[in-house]
């Protein structure tokens, strides 16, 4: 791996580069910076933004079609977190597979297809 065995990227308890690492939990920041800072010199440089009103309407502009994304996002991780608190998705899993268990081939096959 690139990364140092002892690397402050790393978790420092278990030395994981995934589970609760300074580098997974930046990683918003950093494609953020790698983005956002040359395009706004871009946007200078080339005279697009002209000042920081500019700037601000390009980044309404272009969040302005995720409201909708960011409504169904939202209740979907409210579904989500719903279902891992009551465990009504483990439940419906394990009903769900007994389920299964119990069909014969066909009526798998015409599910599968309907």
């Amino acid at each position: 791996c690139a990364i140092p065995e002892h690397s402050f990227l790393r978790n420092a308890k278990t030395g994981s580069l995934l589970d609760d690492a300074p580098l997974i939990n930046g990683v918003g920041l950093i494609i953020l910076v790698v983005f956002l800072v040359p395009g706004t010199i871009y946007g200078v440089l080339s005279g697009e933004i002209k000042n920081t009103k500019d700037l601000g309407s390009m980044i309404a502009d272009s969040l302005g079609s995720m409201g909708s994304f960011i409504v169904i996002v939202f209740f979907a991780a409210q579904l989500l977190a719903f279902l891992e608190w009551s465990n009504l998705g483990v439940i419906a899993a394990v009903k769900g597979a007994k389920l299964l268990q119990h069909q014969n081939g066909i009526v798998l096959i015409i599910g599968i297809i309907i």
